[in-house]
């Protein structure tokens, strides 16, 4: 006898939210004298942090620190997961050099879908900030110059967005996730107008830094009747881009095998993230670097509530990450795991 709609619908809905939860990993620095440690644990990961790893850029005082074709570092917002603990363990680096204080890494269960899920702006825009440079290497087989490319600014049927769009959409996209061409569609307007306000920030920027000849700023004077403010550009095409990416989780969402392309393993919430709730922390592991003999890293799990499993995924993952040789204890100095010792496998904290 067939269930009735309401209950097969209602365990439709469980396994599509079943389906969207996934544990990821935070890398993070406890702070010179554990203040963050001890923050994090009071309140939870927050999303807009009174400082962040990385920051708005404040090389503009000195243009030749700035690689001009290259990322702009400062973070979209949120905090930042990734699926995989070695790589969030990677970013603790940065971290301590900023913060002070040991590795800290923090596993959550996340939902996925939620609003305020956005996916990681490094998987579609890290090293490819000035695509424009990109689109015409491989359409028009050449290596423009600031020259070529204002040239095409002061000349706009010269440059058809749309197909620039198309180019990244296969670049970008569609070679990396297994999404119907059809389905983002709706993304492309949205991806015309970042694409073209991100050429024009980093020609702006470029030029208003002296970082461009004679010639070009010149003519960038005379001629260019665009914003030539790069702060207004930089915030426009930020916004622009986060519709991008929030549009394209929207996209990927619509069907429930595609929930984990939303996440592509790096993912960041807009949101607190604290200790209950659809969002929660449920390990909390100092990683302590040593240099005593058998262990080179020592991991203290100071907090694990239900997070049995993230710890045990930790373990195996920093094996491959940092070697063999870690010691993992409880804060209380119980011993969790000892791979010198064969008496100590992982155990429950």
């Amino acid at each position: 006898m067939p269930l009735p709609t309401h209950i097969m619908f209602r365990k439709a809905l469980y396994r599509q939210v079943v389906a969207a939860r996934q544990l990821f990993y935070h890398g993070t620095a406890t702070g010179t004298s554990n203040e963050l440690l001890r923050r994090i644990l009071k309140e939870g990961l927050n999303p807009n942090p009174p400082q962040r790893v990385f920051d708005k850029d404040t090389t503009q005082q000195d243009p030749t620190l700035v690689k001009w074709t290259k990322r702009d570092l400062e973070t979209y917002g949120g905090v930042y997961f990734a699926a995989d603990p070695a790589y969030a363990a990677s970013m603790m680096g940065n971290a301590i050099k900023k913060f002070g204080g040991t590795g800290l890494l923090v596993a959550a269960q996340l939902e996925t879908r939620t609003p305020t899920t956005r996916i990681d702006e490094d998987l579609l825009l890290s090293g490819d900030e000035f695509y424009l440079n990109i689109y015409l290497e491989e359409t028009r087989n050449v290596t423009p110059s600031h020259y070529y490319i204002l040239q095409m600014f002061l000349n706009p049927r010269e440059i058809d967005w749309t197909a620039v769009a198309d180019h990244y959409m296969q670049s970008k996209i569609l070679r990396r996730w297994a999404v119907g061409h059809q389905r983002l569609q709706a993304i492309k307007p949205l991806l015309a107008v970042a694409l073209e306000l991100q050429a024009k920030y980093w020609l702006v920027k470029t030029i208003t830094s002296d970082m461009a000849n004679w010639e070009v700023e010149e003519l960038f004077r005379t001629k260019y009747k665009g914003i030539k403010d790069p702060e207004v550009l930089r915030h426009q095409y930020r916004q622009a881009a986060e519709k991008v990416l929030q549009k394209l989780r929207e996209v990927t969402n619509r069907q429930r095998e595609d929930y984990r392309l939303s996440t592509s393993q790096k993912i960041r919430i807009l949101e607190p993230v604290g200790f209950s709730g659809v969002n929660h922390i449920v390990a909390l592991m100092v990683i302590i670097k040593t240099v005593d003999e058998p262990y080179h890293t020592k991991v203290v799990v100071t907090y694990n509530k239900g997070g049995d499993s993230a710890v045990e995924q930790v373990c195996s993952s920093l094996t491959s990450f940092i070697g063999p040789y870690m010691l993992w204890t409880t804060k209380d100095g119980k011993v969790l795991y000892d791979n010198q010792d064969p008496r100590y496998h992982y155990q429950r904290a």
